[in-house]
């Protein structure tokens, strides 16, 4: 068996971990970031240091706590997986933590370097998504920003290898790049026309409300419209409720959404807030989250995360579009201006 052909498995002490780093770090700059901007993890020696100190200072770190205690966690020579549009990023940690400020307001400040290995023409190499198996395609469609993927770390190491001893087509790396390129543009223009409403949805606020829902059942989801006296005459509220179930567990979330073009304020995180600070024992145990189209400044992303509000910006909302779209149903497909036309590259 030629050296070529040698299977590779996975290292025992390796971890391999998914990252949706911030999208605003370039990949070619070597490091992974996440949020949590106004608390710097590299002053900490360890992750449960760490969470102690948040826990006294207010922070209700909930679902999250695992993602920080994996993320903090990162060693030398662990594997992460950056998903990137239509392509993934395979790095080494090089196991140093690092708070970069520029990054702060953009939940990518809390920083781990990474060596990605460098195509030919000196970027980050890139694996197309469909060059992954089914299996680890779906996996990476789960929403949490940091997650094991242990089970596919042969696979994981098969495609690491070969990126980085540089055996992968230049002409398929064009293509990738290319389809980056076009896929960054239409992203840009998606969010652009929905933040304006020049979109086929109904107007206000009920059309992205439906978008949302729609998003959510093509993620399995069970959804359930709430009117708007559904939690009273208070100031607490929610649009969606959403719930999937498993042999093992259910999982139940509490969805506000808003329709807005530029900034959105903190109105809607409160509505959520008032939920948990209410007497609504039915929801005591589901998961609050925030979607706007628009921007969410730092005062607001930290409101959320001190109450343990998942949020999604506009930004996260064109990617969520983007992963439904093969079960997206086409009516809202069109609705959005989305053509499914092939594309040649030349």
């Amino acid at each position: 068996m030629s050296g070529e052909d040698t299977p590779t498995t996975a290292l025992p002490e390796r971890t391999y971990l998914l990252v949706r780093s911030c999208r605003q770090i370039p990949l070619n700059d070597q490091v992974v970031g996440i949020g949590w901007d106004d608390v710097n993890f590299s002053d900490f020696p360890d992750a449960e240091i760490l969470l102690k100190q948040m826990w006294d200072d207010g922070w209700e770190t909930g679902s999250n706590t695992n993602t920080i205690r994996r993320f903090c966690g990162l060693s030398k020579g662990d594997l992460v997986v950056v998903p990137w549009w239509g392509t993934i990023a395979i790095g080494e940690a090089v196991g140093e933590a690092t708070y970069n400020s520029r990054f702060s307001g953009m939940m990518g400040a809390n920083q781990q370097r990474v060596r990605f290995p460098i195509d030919y023409e000196g970027n980050v190499s890139m694996i197309a998504r469909t060059d992954l198996s089914e299996a680890l395609q779906r996996r990476l469609k789960i929403k949490r920003t940091v997650a094991d993927l242990w089970e596919f770390s042969d696979e994981i190491e098969k495609h690491f290898t070969a990126i980085d001893s540089g055996k992968r087509a230049s002409y398929i790396l064009d293509i990738e790049s290319k389809q980056a390129e076009l896929l960054e543009s239409f992203k840009s223009q998606l969010l652009q026309n929905i933040q304006s409403g020049k979109t086929g949805l109904q107007t206000g606020g009920l059309g992205m409300e439906s978008l949302i829902a729609e998003l959510l059942r093509c993620d399995g989801f069970e959804v359930t419209h709430l009117s708007k006296q559904h939690f009273g005459s208070g100031i607490a509220d929610a649009d969606l409720k959403a719930s999937k179930t498993n042999s093992l567990r259910t999982d139940e979330f509490l969805i506000q959404v808003k329709h807005h073009g530029g900034r959105t304020d903190d109105h809607g995180i409160k509505q959520l807030i008032a939920i948990n600070e209410s007497d609504f024992p039915d929801y005591s145990q589901h998961q609050l989250v925030f979607v706007t189209s628009g921007s969410l400044d730092r005062e607001e992303q930290t409101l959320a995360a001190k109450h343990d509000i998942i949020t999604k910006d506009g930004s996260e909302l064109i990617d969520w579009i983007l992963d439904a779209l093969p079960q997206l149903d086409r009516r809202i497909q069109a609705q959005l201006g989305i053509l499914n036309v092939p594309h040649i590259h030349s």
